[in-house]
């Protein structure tokens, strides 16, 4: 099956999301804990800026990590920010239809902005603007913390990163169409990029302490800090 636009895919598989992404993605689990893990402790962020939410899995995560915040989560799909909503019930959060491309904020506005797998939709081109885009956005101190999937530093790596993704699709019981279908997908929507790339753009955005914190397979999770 193929989709025109990555917001026409979300917007056609809201109502099986949370089963199809912990298919998808055998260590989803693993990367919300790397994400949440390694911050300072006792770090108790009052504003929270999330990046393409879903369907609320990571803003539900955010909202027992720290009750307290504030949280502003943003996607692209109507659709997926209403089941946020209903996730989220009784807490209220803000939440936002917007791409990436044209979100905007004032300098200085959140403590911590955290993704998970969504910034490989931005094109290759856009991921560094993007990034000072979220640096500008961070309070001095504050943190950006993202999981994505992440290329190889040559396309062999990349191929067996993504073989073994595949292969751990079929472990989990994948048919040759869904097979197809993932692939199909990730050619369309999917733009990874390498660890050093990202790292690299991170680096020159202006964020310091840039680390890779954890990475399985085309899986990785990222932490940068702005300068307090």
């Amino acid at each position: 099956m193929t989709h025109t636009t990555a917001s026409e895919f979300f917007q056609q598989v809201v109502g099986v999301y949370d089963d199809l992404i912990k298919k998808h993605v055998p260590c989803y689990e693993d990367l919300f804990w790397a994400m949440f893990h390694y911050l300072p402790t006792g770090f108790t962020p009052i504003r929270v800026l999330e990046l393409g939410c879903g369907t609320g899995n990571l803003t539900s995560a955010i909202s027992k990590y720290w009750p307290q915040a504030e949280i502003t989560a943003v996607d692209m799909v109507s659709e997926m920010l209403e089941e946020t909503r209903h996730k989220l019930a009784p807490k209220t959060i803000q939440l936002m239809q917007s791409s990436f491309q044209d979100l905007d904020f004032p300098p200085a506005q959140f403590d911590v902005i955290l993704s998970s797998l969504a910034l490989h939709h931005l094109p290759d081109s856009e991921k560094w603007p993007f990034f000072q885009k979220c640096y500008t956005w961070l309070k001095p101190g504050g943190y950006f913390v993202f999981a994505d999937g992440a290329a190889g530093a040559s396309d062999r790596l990349t191929k067996a990163h993504i073989d073994l993704w595949e292969n751990l699709n079929i472990r989990d019981g994948f048919t040759a169409e869904e097979l197809e279908q993932t692939r199909q997908h990730r050619n369309a929507h999917d733009h990874y990029a390498s660890l050093p790339d990202l790292t690299n753009h991170l680096n020159k955005a202006g964020f310091i302490h840039v680390d890779i914190l954890w990475r399985y397979g085309i899986w990785a999770v990222l932490q940068a800090q702005k300068a307090s």
